[in-house]
């Protein structure tokens, strides 16, 4: 009996989403730049997945890049300022995407380099907003968005 709720414990997190933040960071580098990078991992039991490697700012047409916004004061979207955005993880790249065979993890980091026209003083913070997913299954494909409530913790502290 032990052993089978030992087990049972073990393999229940997995049969759901597997996914979470594992650190955020923000660095002011000078006045004008900060430096963001939110840490994640993702995996699956049963399902083999595709994940965005192109990180996007705001809302996109592409539908395969992770969206992010800068907020600004009061949760504001701060819409000025340059970005630079990637995707860095030691995971394989399958079809212009990451990709976890099943029951296989993978960790990966959001790294935004921001530049504003003025200075910090709006104390930006980056919000992970959309990271969708190809989950395929039994040689199905479909392609899965997370509700927004579910990014809460896919954010830096302000700067």
């Amino acid at each position: 009996m032990f052993c089978a709720v030992t087990a049972l414990i073990l393999v229940t997190p997995f049969t759901t989403y597997a996914y979470k933040t594992t650190g955020q960071s923000v660095t002011k580098i000078n006045d004008s730049y900060a430096l963001f990078t939110i840490d994640y991992t993702f995996g699956f039991l049963n399902r083999e997945t595709y994940l965005p490697i192109v990180a996007s700012r705001g809302k996109t047409a592409a539908t395969n890049d992770l969206e992010y916004e800068i907020l600004g004061t009061d949760n504001q979207i701060l819409k000025g300022g340059v970005v630079t955005a990637l995707i860095l993880s030691g995971t394989t790249i399958e079809k212009n995407q990451y990709y976890l065979p099943k029951g296989k993890n993978g960790s990966f980091k959001l790294v935004v380099l921001l530049r504003l026209d003025e200075t910090l003083s709006q104390r930006p913070a980056l919000q992970i907003t959309d990271i969708p997913l190809v989950l395929e299954k039994d040689s199905k494909k479909t392609l899965t968005t997370f509700p927004t409530e579910s990014f809460a913790t896919y954010r830096t502290n302000p700067l």
